[in-house]
């Protein structure tokens, strides 16, 4: 591949493939950073000799990417992630998954094609098998969502995201969290079970949070009440469950206030919350901001005292 780069042309079958070959240099240059087999090695330090290569696999294999992003005329890429840092950062495994962001967030600036193209390659890698490779290639899937046709290939994306939601490692649930945020937007998905994720870790973080967070979170509950509510008389059957037992699971069970009576549940629910909160208990500026997706809202929603 070096030596085809080395060429004052390139065929154009090798352009056409450029996708899948950077896919295939990143996957090196990860592998070859994490550990390298000592016979491949000693066959590395042979060639290095014979060839005048650098001394290290995982750098030739930057040295590489570098050299195709040259031929395919993405020089603003490439001096973008010098400045950043980026090359270097992609040269150690506890960073490679930072610099994998980085990467797609830089290309998806200058060459969409180019990302969605690695980005359908990652898909069907992440779709068939657990790869060790799989939080830097779910980092860099995660910021070229965008570039994706989501019509076709959103319900494989969500399939995976889904999986890492349960991983017991912190940023592979934070990037599927990303990226289910960018799924919740695309009018093409069936948001139900976009919905469903989305209330059940609503709920997780209230069974969590500790005594010193309830306050952080105390403006983010009550912008999400009249949301759970509304879910929790959905069609679907699994979203309408969750979203009930988002309405009784909170660290500020038993309090009034500003927030729902949890121990209240049913139609007269809404009623029971103008009794004791007054005509304004349910305004639009207190559930606008709402973070769980909801439908729109109607005046028939609205309760008023004495009415």
């Amino acid at each position: 591949m070096w030596e085809i780069l080395r060429l004052p042309w390139c065929p154009e079958p090798f352009i056409e493939s450029s996708s899948r070959i950077i896919l295939a240099l990143l996957f090196q240059v990860f592998f070859s950073t994490e550990e390298v087999p000592e016979e491949v090695d000693n066959l590395w330090r042979e060639c290095r000799k014979k060839h005048r290569l650098p001394a290290s696999i995982n750098s030739f294999a930057v040295q590489t990417v570098r050299a195709l992003l040259c031929r395919l005329r993405c020089l603003d890429l490439r001096m973008a992630l010098v400045r950043k840092q980026g090359w270097d950062t992609l040269l150690c495994a506890d960073t490679h998954h930072y610099a994998m962001g980085l990467l797609a967030r830089e290309m998806r600036r200058v060459s969409s094609p180019l990302c969605s193209g690695i980005g359908l390659h990652l898909l069907q890698v992440l779709s068939t098998q657990e790869p060790r490779w799989d939080l830097p290639a779910l980092a860099f899937l995660v910021e070229v969502l965008e570039c994706l046709d989501l019509t076709k290939c959103g319900h494989s994306v969500l399939r995976i995201l889904s999986r890492h939601l349960k991983s017991k490692y912190r940023e592979r649930c934070r990037l599927a969290l990303r990226g289910l945020v960018v799924l919740s937007k695309d009018p093409s998905l069936d948001n139900s079970h976009i919905q469903l994720l989305s209330i059940r870790i609503f709920c997780k973080v209230m069974e969590l949070v500790v005594e010193e967070g309830k306050k952080a979170l105390k403006t983010q509950v009550c912008q999400s009440l009249l949301p759970l509510f509304l879910h929790s008389h959905d069609e679907n059957q699994r979203v309408a469950e969750v979203s009930t037992r988002g309405l009784l699971v909170s660290p500020w069970q038993g309090e009034l206030g500003s927030l729902l009576p949890w121990h209240l549940l049913g139609c007269s629910l809404l009623q029971t919350l103008a009794q004791e909160h007054g005509s304004c208990a349910l305004n639009c500026s207190a559930i606008s901001a709402s973070l769980l997706p909801s439908r729109p809202l109607g005046k028939r929603w609205f309760v008023r005292l004495g009415s």
